[in-house]
């Protein structure tokens, strides 16, 4: 997993981190692509930030911790972007995200 960072001004003109993360599989769940990059130190925070609807996929708010991530979809938390990115399996990391 490679995540890289670039600022990036927002629509509503705040700004925030826009960054990648870049899976080995078709799909990472939401719950572990808030966990992978950063945006989440646990599990739990997670699937609390989604009950409340703190986080955005696509721009939509979303309430599934276990929703399926492709690459190309973007998800937003307190106000930090995630572009999940299609990346080549590493040696060693076979099953990894």
């Amino acid at each position: 997993m490679r995540v890289s960072a670039s600022a990036h001004t927002c629509a509503n003109g705040g700004e925030s981190m826009n960054d990648t993360l870049e899976i080995n599989k078709p799909y990472i769940r939401l719950g572990d692509a808030l966990k992978f990059a950063a945006l989440c130190e646990t599990g739990g925070e997670a699937k609390l930030a989604v009950q409340a609807g703190e986080v955005c996929v696509d721009g939509q708010v979303v309430h599934e911790r276990g929703r399926k991530l492709t690459p190309g979809q973007v998800v937003t938390y307190k106000r930090k972007r995630i572009t999940i990115v299609r990346g080549g399996a590493a040696p060693g990391q076979k099953g990894k995200p």
